[in-house]
Formats: structure tokens, sequence, C-alpha cells
């Protein structure tokens, strides 16, 4: 995730992703304990969904994007400003 306007990493972002009837939600964060670092990426899975039905992302300024129908096996990278870099079909 790309947050040009205050954190380039969306440190603190909060994302939330719908599928299937499920709620699953996630904050980017960096470290979880002191001296420690970890994987920035936010991941999901979806088990046997082919979609998530929505993806909805709250960023660290307040700001909120949504979103829909994203297939499953991807990875994107969304930014605050409307972009959505990744593996995503072409009509998206």
């Amino acid at each position: 995730m790309l947050d040009a306007a205050t954190d380039r990493d969306a440190i603190g972002a909060k994302v939330v992703l719908r599928a299937g009837g499920r709620t699953q939600t996630r904050e980017v964060r960096v470290a979880y304990s002191y001296l420690c670092s970890n994987d920035p990426r936010v991941l999901f899975g979806l088990g046997e969904q082919a979609q998530a039905d929505e993806i909805g992302i709250r960023w660290p300024n307040g700001d909120a994007r949504a979103l829909r129908d994203i297939p499953a096996n991807r990875e994107i990278v969304p930014s605050q400003d409307g972009i959505v870099e990744g593996d995503l079909p072409p009509s998206r």
C-alpha cells in the first residue's frame, strides 16, 4: 500500500476484506514487538472464494477507499490517490 500524502508505506492503515459472507481485518504494521520487524504486506486468505467482494481501506489520515470484486490469487498495491498497481484485469 502506498500513502503518498503522509506515510509512503501507509503504516497504521486499516484494511477490511469481505468475501463469501466473512469479514477479515488487518492493520498495516511493520513491527509487533520490541526490536523486531515483520512483513509490511497485508495478506488475506480467501479459502475457496474466487474473489474478494470488497476491500475497504482506511488510510492513516482518515481517507477511505473501497475496491470491489477483486479476483483471488492476486497481489495488488492500492495507493491513496486512486491508482491501483498489480496483477488486476485491465477492466478494473
